[in-house]
């Protein structure tokens, strides 16, 4: 399917760009809610799935009309107490409350420069050996990884262009990950996330409209507006061409805040992982890391 043939929701690169897709994102969340989700009875026959715009201005305790400018994008004025309220009665987890407070704000938080590394960090990553483990900057792109990870996955900080890229990888190397379709999504969700902090930022837009050429599948997954947090990732479950049957649950030390624009991402291996002669030799004999 070519690019044209889809709908696409972009990230905002200006003031329409995020009015639209502040429209967007409500009118997604209140389409997968049904009256039940939120203790309202069903009534009359629907023409689109979802809560209709009186009900969610009913559960916010807003005017009809008033939630109508404001999931229009057309109401400049809009207080903290209301961005609450809608999200409240959508039933916004809280990265998605985040991200409706970005786009109805407009107010984006002030973000370290990328390229700085804490070497508190570097080292607190190679000091690691009970599983792979990454910097990721909110890019998703490997700034710096421990010797499992390097041996697993490749020297994903050292590649060119978007190799280095985890959610690139992640696409990329699909037939080798069991339950891919929930890892992708997820990863997609947060990259959806995380953008509208930075959606001025070239390398931005440039990577996002770069997996929107390339791959269906994200833009399927794209188009859902979900938002979410890494530390909410499934388990990572791969069959290695080299290392066999390998399986992880990601823990995030740091999240991107004021002070620190990385996630620190350890990969701790399940019992039977931990426990196989493949990941053993790979404790012990680790690949040398050079950053």
């Amino acid at each position: 399917m070519g690019i044209a043939a889809t709908r696409i929701a972009l990230e905002p690169a200006d003031e329409a760009g995020r009015r639209q897709a502040l429209r967007g994102f409500l009118m997604s969340r209140r389409a997968r809610l049904r009256p039940a989700d939120v203790g309202l009875p069903e009534t009359g026959r629907r023409r689109t799935p979802g809560l209709r715009r009186e009900e969610v201005a009913h559960l916010a305790g807003l005017s009809t009309e008033w939630y109508t400018l404001f999931e229009m994008a057309k109401d400049t004025g809009v207080s903290q107490r209301t961005i609450d309220a809608v999200a409240m009665a959508l039933r916004l987890t809280p990265a998605e409350h985040k991200h409706l407070q970005l786009l109805a704000t407009g107010v984006l938080p002030e973000m370290p420069p990328l390229q700085d590394v804490d070497p508190m960090l570097r080292a607190l990553l190679n000091g690691y050996n009970y599983g792979p483990a990454m910097l990721l900057n909110v890019r998703m792109n490997v700034v710096a990884a421990n010797a499992l990870a390097v041996t697993i996955f490749g020297d994903l900080a050292a590649a060119d262009g978007y190799q280095g890229n985890w959610l690139w990888y992640l696409f990329s190397h699909h037939a080798m990950i069991d339950e891919w379709e929930a890892q992708a999504r997820e990863l997609t969700a947060i990259f959806h996330g995380s953008m509208c902090e930075r959606f001025k930022d070239p390398e931005y837009q440039e990577l996002l409209k770069r997996l929107l050429e390339t791959s269906e599948s994200f833009r399927r997954f794209w188009n859902e507006r979900d938002v979410s947090q890494l530390d909410q990732v499934p388990p990572l479950a791969l069959m290695h061409p080299t290392h066999g049957q390998l399986r992880f649950t990601m823990r995030v030390l740091a999240q991107p805040n004021a002070n620190n624009p990385f996630y620190m991402c350890f990969l701790v291996p399940d019992e039977t992982t931990a426990q196989s002669d493949s990941f053993r030799r790979l404790q012990l004999e680790p690949a040398e890391v050079v950053h």
